[in-house]
């Protein structure tokens, strides 16, 4: 899905719509996750995680091949919503598979794994989409986004085996199941959730900023691709030293130096007169994600209970949907009252809020034997 952080305001862009729309429209795909977190967990009450992970896909690959059909702002951000949705449906089933799965002694390198692997998109996602966009024209980009989920959905239907532990369900109607995870657990998820919002919002930003930032400096589609492909190298090249890190020493030994660099790299945008200022700056943001790569994963996972599993992952995660969605959508009305570079020192500025809620708001949750 890195394809679609190029794409999608880049299109928008090209359809002459006002910088507070292309916020909305690259938002609205993660606002449709957050609408599909508390419902996705309900669903897992009924139905195996392989199962949800394989609806999901489908769905979403359906959505992405449809944004051919959208004829209009309105049908454009549906679509997305969809996409969102059913994204959260995979997601959700994929973190619940893995959380029963691992030990907390071992979790963060797994699922460093696991949120490692998909950052391999973001090197060869942007590089394909931005030549296929620049040849083809940027409709190019929406088949590429749909066929690499539909690959995905096959090899989930071929290699992936029906999961025989499964955490306890929780009784009770689907709305009494949250509520009593939220009230059990409303300390842990508001702290931790407010944690994970800011290092969202600091993951999203460059998402938005930096194509904007490309396309008015009159840099070509693929040349602006070749930036986030260089970005997403760095941000590749190490993220297996996450999981050793969060292991040996802690999760926020990770978490804390990830984010303040992430931050250092997006304060570094708005003094990017070309292309190479723009590839130092997503370098280091590159930089600075690798070595969390999988971190919320674990912490959320090291955080929920045996019980009610899918429910309190579902809610942790909320905070992260609801940065993803809110941030573009930040960024447009920062950048049509102000200017990009405002909206990037705003982002880098709450980066650094985000690591003190880490470094004083949230317990260490590696248990050494």
């Amino acid at each position: 899905m890195a394809v679609q952080n190029l794409i999608i305001p880049l299109y928008l862009s090209a359809q002459s719509y006002s910088l507070q729309q292309i916020g909305i429209g690259t938002g609205a795909f993660f606002f449709g996750l957050m609408i599909g977190e508390l419902p996705s967990s309900m669903l897992l009450n009924y139905v195996t995680p392989r199962r949800a992970m394989l609806g999901g896909a489908f769905v979403l690959s359906l959505s992405s091949f449809a944004l051919y059909l959208a004829v209009s702002f309105p049908i454009f951000i549906l679509l997305r919503l969809i996409a969102g949705f059913s994204f959260t449906v995979y997601g959700l089933a994929r973190h619940s598979y893995a959380t029963n799965a691992t030990r907390n002694e071992s979790r963060g390198s797994v699922l460093t794994w696991l949120g490692g692997t998909h950052r391999i998109g973001k090197v060869l996602g942007p590089l394909i989409g931005g030549a296929l966009a620049a040849r083809y024209g940027l409709n190019a980009g929406f088949g590429l986004m749909g066929t690499c989920v539909l690959l995905g959905f096959i090899c989930i239907l071929i290699f992936m085996p029906s999961q025989t532990i499964e955490s306890p369900k929780v009784s009770g109607s689907g709305a009494l199941e949250i509520w009593n995870v939220l009230r059990d657990n409303l300390g842990i998820i508001s702290i931790a959730g407010l944690g994970q919002f800011f290092m969202q919002l600091v993951r999203a930003a460059p998402r938005t900023i930096i194509p904007l930032v490309g396309d008015s400096l009159g840099m070509p589609v693929d040349a602006i691709g070749l930036v986030e492909t260089i970005g997403g190298t760095f941000d590749t090249a190490f993220f297996w030293s996450s999981g050793r890190i969060m292991d040996r020493l802690g999760r926020k030994w990770a978490i804390v130096p990830s984010i303040l660099t992430q931050s250092l790299g997006i304060a570094l945008i708005p003094f990017a007169g070309g292309f190479a200022g723009l590839v130092i700056a997503n370098s280091i943001i590159g930089l600075g994600n690798t070595i969390s790569s999988g971190a919320m994963l674990t912490l959320a996972s090291d955080l929920s209970p045996e019980k009610g599993r899918s429910q309190f992952l579902s809610l942790f995660r909320l905070s992260s949907d609801f940065s993803f969605s809110l941030t573009p959508t930040m960024i447009g009305f920062i950048a049509s009252g102000f200017a990009l570079g405002a909206s990037a020192f705003v982002a880098a500025a709450l980066g650094v809020v985000g690591a003190a809620v880490f470094i004083w708001g949230i317990p260490e949750t590696l248990q050494k034997k």
